[in-house]
């Protein structure tokens, strides 16, 4: 994540005002796939913080949706 922000957000920020952009989403999200994580782009949108994303990923890694 670090590598596509232009600087260290607070868990609660949005990653968008820290220079996250969709095709960076995009490719995180492609990064998460190739790890068996089933993230979408949509899922990933909802999820504008660091604290979301943490959230979603842990439900995603135990077969939640």
């Amino acid at each position: 994540m670090r590598r596509f922000l232009d600087d260290d957000p607070a868990d609660d920020d949005n990653l968008m005002d820290f220079g996250l952009n969709s095709i960076a989403a995009m490719q995180l999200v492609a990064e998460w796939k190739a790890a068996r994580l089933d993230v979408n782009f949509v899922e990933f949108a909802r999820c504008p913080t660091l604290d979301a994303l943490w959230d979603l990923l842990k439900r995603k890694s135990m077969g939640d949706a």
